[in-house]
């Protein structure tokens, strides 16, 4: 299935802008980063030629203007403070129509505060920013992320197949390996963050981190729930 083209308005950051242009670069997305460091938007500029990089600050409605990013798909703000990023938001969302807003939430006590606010999503990971991006069907079960900084972790995402024995178990049913989190879960093109309460259904795209060791673990506690440990030889 063809990767759908989406217009995408990108501001703040600085790894984390960088690494999502690395991770959309390949697609034809039409892409807008809107940022108040000039020597990184340069730097960006020459990097990404397909990329439209504009030194500025997103909180300012003439910036954003002048931007063009009326009617967007996608406002991700991946600023260092969250009340940038749910002020920027909210500003795109209600003055310029743009249809869905990411948000980066540094502190997770915030989170409560972005729902309210009615921000679509609010994810604390650029790596599942890029994963719900790319709103395409898979032709495997799983699909595996860059590793972190720090190695040893890495973010898996598993759909969930239509005859699994996870459906309609809640969140804090599924036994995953000691470590492993279930960051996000990607339904029906929306994103949603799990509570403990949250029910699974088939067709679930489960954003998971977990030591890179336990990978196959993690893999097996979603896609075999029930599958018997074998039995150790002496």
């Amino acid at each position: 299935m063809a990767i759908k083209t989406r217009k995408i308005v990108i501001s703040g950051g600085h790894k984390k802008v960088h690494y999502l242009l690395q991770s959309l670069a390949p697609s034809k997305h039409r892409i807008v980063v809107i940022n108040k460091d000039k020597q990184f938007c340069k730097a960006l500029s020459r990097e990404f030629d397909g990329a439209t990089i504009i030194h500025g600050d997103a909180s300012e409605p003439d910036i954003l203007e002048d931007a063009g990013i009326a009617g967007f798909d996608l406002a991700i703000s991946l600023c260092n403070r969250d009340e940038d990023n749910l002020v920027i938001s909210m500003l795109m969302r209600d003055i310029f129509d743009v249809k869905r807003t990411v948000a980066l939430v540094n502190q997770p006590q915030n989170v409560e505060f972005f729902d309210e606010a009615g921000i679509d999503s609010t994810i604390n990971s650029a790596k599942v920013i890029a994963g719900i991006i790319e709103q395409h069907a898979f032709t495997e079960k799983l699909r595996s992320f860059t590793p972190f900084e720090n190695e040893e972790l890495m973010l898996v995402d598993i759909e969930v197949p239509e005859d699994s024995p996870l459906l309609s178990k809640k969140i804090s049913d599924i036994k995953v390996p000691e470590g492993a989190v279930i960051n996000a879960i990607y339904r029906d093109q929306k994103a949603i963050l799990p509570r403990s309460e949250t029910m699974i259904e088939a067709k679930d795209r489960l954003i998971i981190t977990t030591f890179k060791k336990a990978r196959q673990k993690t893999v097996k506690a979603i896609l075999e729930p029930n599958a018997k440990p074998k039995k150790r030889v002496f």
